[in-house]
């Protein structure tokens, strides 16, 4: 085996990627001792449809309520984990530099007011986010568009902002924030794809595995409490 790629679409593996490197090339070690793979793991920006040219290649992607990847004919898909999305809230409920209430929310349209910090336009989870936002009554004010959600999350526990954030990120970063579930418990859907007749290959199985235990190691941070409808 040779050449076997991995693409990654999934924002919150960026900070979590160095952890799954490490437990993939584990794996690959025990289940394919004989391998001399030159495996390289990355985040593709180009979609599903060009992360799959070859049959030594496989996909990360994810998947957020209302927002499905099309099937595509020739391309196995297979889930590997679901990942709770929350609100956080800084710990205090106060935003610096503003007359806002204290306080956590009761809901989400008592957010209406507050800064947002968004993932950039087009990605999965800022249209998702923003259809929750609509869905609630309001147009979000962003205070920033940044696709590093470490740095969403320091804006979040500074004051600035509040923010959607999928909780495999952990529970290491979650400290000085407030946790908080929606009504309908919504989750993103973590999955690989191949091309057919590839889903067996020893290497995708050993991806597979490694991304599994990576993330279920992974402490995610329980919510407070949930919003009310």
């Amino acid at each position: 085996m040779s050449g076997y790629r991995c693409a990654s679409w999934c924002r919150a593996f960026g900070a979590r990627r160095p952890r799954l490197a490490r437990t993939c090339a584990r794996t690959w070690r025990i289940a394919i001792p004989k391998s001399t793979s030159d495996s390289s793991i990355g985040r593709s920006t180009t979609g599903m449809p060009r992360c799959c040219p070859t049959s030594s290649t496989s996909f990360w992607g994810e998947e957020y309520p209302g927002s499905a990847f099309p099937v595509q004919s020739g391309i196995h898909r297979e889930n590997f984990y679901t990942d709770p999305i929350r609100l956080v809230v800084p710990a205090d409920g106060a935003l610096t530099g503003s007359a806002r209430s204290n306080g956590t929310p009761r809901r989400l349209s008592d957010l209406k007011d507050r800064p947002w910090a968004l993932e950039p336009s087009g990605t999965r989870i800022h249209t998702w986010t923003v259809a929750q936002c609509h869905d609630a009554g309001f147009e979000p004010c962003v205070l920033a568009h940044t696709p590093d959600p470490l740095l969403n999350i320091q804006l979040v526990r500074c004051g600035h902002a509040v923010y959607f954030v999928p909780s495999l990120l952990g529970e290491a970063h979650f400290e000085g924030i407030v946790p908080l579930d929606l009504p309908d418990r919504p989750s993103r859907t973590l999955f690989t794809a191949v091309r057919t007749g590839r889903e067996t290959h020893p290497a995708l199985l050993a991806v597979r595995d490694a991304l599994t235990r990576a993330a279920q190691a992974i402490e995610r941070p329980p919510a407070v409490r949930t919003l009310e409808a």
